[in-house]
């Protein structure tokens, strides 16, 4: 996660596996799930969160303050 975006904007895991966000900006950041209360933090730079993905299906999620700059977490 930067101060533009994701990368990789999309990933696909299985049921079961983490995702590990990162800050890599300069600046505070956050994720936010577009499904209220699914997952969220904000995080200083450098530091990391993660979140285990047990149920299969399509996350969407933005950064905190800027909900057109999307990723999305497939769970298959």
């Amino acid at each position: 996660m930067s101060n533009t975006g994701f990368s990789p904007a999309t990933v696909t895991i299985t049921a079961g596996n983490m995702v590990i966000w990162s800050n890599g900006g300069h600046d505070e950041r956050g994720i936010e799930s577009d499904n209220p209360g699914d997952f969220g933090k904000l995080m200083l730079p450098g530091e990391t969160y993660s979140v285990y993905f047990f149920d299969k299906g399509t996350f969407v999620y933005h950064l905190t303050g800027y909900p057109e700059i999307k990723g999305t977490i497939i769970v298959v």
